[in-house]
């Protein structure tokens, strides 16, 4: 296993990738769909990219609430994004609203 830190924004590798693992860090991003094309062409042609970002109907974006978030998605938004970007969805699940 091999880890890089780079600005995700601004690649400057020639490596591909079995898989991209980003858990909870999308919405940390100005840019998203900036970060998202420029992955996209380091992975390998069955590569993976595994993803989560906080659900915007089970904790609805406040920017007083996290100041380091952007925003959050829905489900629907978050399946745009990704596939804009390029990437076909395998598998997607969603938190729920727990009952009040």
């Amino acid at each position: 296993m091999q880890f890089i830190a780079q600005d995700a924004q601004n690649l400057t590798i020639n490596e591909t990738f079995d898989a991209l693992i980003t858990f909870e860090t999308i919405e940390h991003i100005p840019h998203p769909e900036i970060f998202l094309k420029s992955v996209f062409p380091h992975l390998k042609q069955k590569g993976k990219i595994f993803c989560s970002v906080p659900n915007e109907h089970c904790c609805p974006f406040n920017l007083s609430g996290n100041s380091f978030h952007m925003r959050h998605y829905t489900s629907e938004q978050f399946q745009k994004l990704i596939t804009d970007a390029g990437f076909s969805i395998a598998v997607s699940y969603t938190h729920l609203r727990a009952h009040e």
